[in-house]
């Protein structure tokens, strides 16, 4: 086997092992990290199992969030995604540019706790800005529900 980075951070399987880690590190299970980054949970196994390597899935974004992973593990994992992850933590310091509807404030304190992008500025002015189909969430789990699946596709504020 050829490995171009000495800890075998190239090799699947190994990465599935890192995977593993963060999940139990995180206090979750395999189910529960899928529901959060909105994957199916056969495509986590996928993963976990080194058949697939997450760190160049889609789901790599949505995955370092739901198990809050270091900044220095991603730098060791994908440099590239650094410059992003630090960009938006920056960026979470900044105040909303337009008013916070009532729907979306009481949407970051229910699911906050879970999906802690959600009750940043950054994210919640990007959701107020945005306007599928014309249409705008007016509920706290129609809030929810577009923030997970820009979260689901990799879609960030500013970053695409």
């Amino acid at each position: 086997m050829v490995m171009t980075h000495e800890s075998g951070l190239d090799d699947p399987r190994v990465l599935g092992d890192r995977l593993r880690q963060y999940i139990r590190r995180a206090g979750k299970t395999q189910a529960k990290v899928a529901d959060e980054v909105g994957m199916d949970p056969t495509y986590l196994s996928q993963l976990v199992n080194g058949r697939v390597n997450w760190v160049k899935s889609d789901y790599f974004r949505a995955l370092v969030n739901a198990l809050d992973i270091p900044v220095d593990d991603i730098a060791e994992l994908n440099p590239s995604a650094v410059f992003s992850v630090t960009a938006e933590k920056q960026g979470e310091q900044k105040k909303p540019k337009r008013p916070i509807s009532d729907s979306l404030k009481e949407a970051a304190a229910i699911y906050g706790g879970r999906f802690p992008d959600l009750a940043t500025p950054l994210w919640q002015d990007y959701l107020e800005s945005f306007r599928p189909r014309g249409l705008r969430a007016d509920t706290p789990e129609a809030w929810l529900d577009l923030y997970r699946d820009l979260a689901k596709h990799g879609i960030t504020p500013g970053g695409n």
